[in-house]
């Protein structure tokens, strides 16, 4: 249930963040957020 939930809240927000970062963001921004987010990206899996 605990998944299921999370999985709701986070397929949506990563979805709007990455259109957010590759449509709409200025270079700058996306060049700045860009490692960050990377960063995380490759960080989850360790969390399993």
């Amino acid at each position: 249930m605990i998944a299921a939930i999370a999985l709701l809240v986070a397929i949506p927000l990563g979805l709007l963040s990455a259109t957010c970062l590759s449509e709409y963001a200025p270079p700058q921004v996306r060049r700045w957020l860009k490692p960050i987010l990377e960063l995380f990206r490759g960080y989850s899996p360790l969390m399993l």
